[in-house]
């Protein structure tokens, strides 16, 4: 009869451990994929903002405990040019935070602080411009009168 408690006992812990272990590896998955969906939105917002960004290397995310995650990194294959961003799953990042202060003094544009999603408008708008300027030099640049 004890045996048999130890045995269902074990059995139980095993599945407890196992279901445990489960969610952990689901969730540093859900964290990767996170992390490298979000990659080139962090790019862009430092190669906007800043001069002389090369590289964005990734190396790791935190699950924050109000259920949002830090995703850590450097650029330009120094890690001591440390950055850090923070976002939420299902949301897209914005802003990047925590870069070296020298090099944030050296590099930085301007001032100005747009959201990736501002920059994209802003692209978009001036995409759209030089495609027309492009449109109209086709249809009546080449004509002289």
């Amino acid at each position: 009869m004890i045996r048999k408690k130890y045995i269902c006992l074990s059995i139980l812990m095993l599945t407890i451990v196992l279901a445990f272990g489960g969610c952990k590896s689901m969730e540093e998955s859900e964290m990767n994929y996170y992390m490298k969906e979000q990659k080139p939105r962090i790019e862009k917002f430092l190669k906007y903002h800043y001069n002389n960004i090369d590289s964005v290397t990734l190396t790791g995310t935190q699950k924050n405990p109000m259920g949002g995650f830090f995703i850590q990194g450097y650029i330009n294959g120094d890690e001591n040019l440390s950055i850090s961003v923070q976002g939420e799953v299902g949301t897209n990042i914005e802003y990047v935070d925590g870069l070296n202060i020298d090099f944030d003094k050296k590099n930085n544009k301007s001032n100005n602080n747009k959201s990736v999603s501002e920059i994209e408008a802003e692209e978009k708008t001036t995409m759209s411009s030089s495609a027309r300027m492009s449109l109209w030099k086709e249809k009546y640049g080449s004509k002289t009168t």
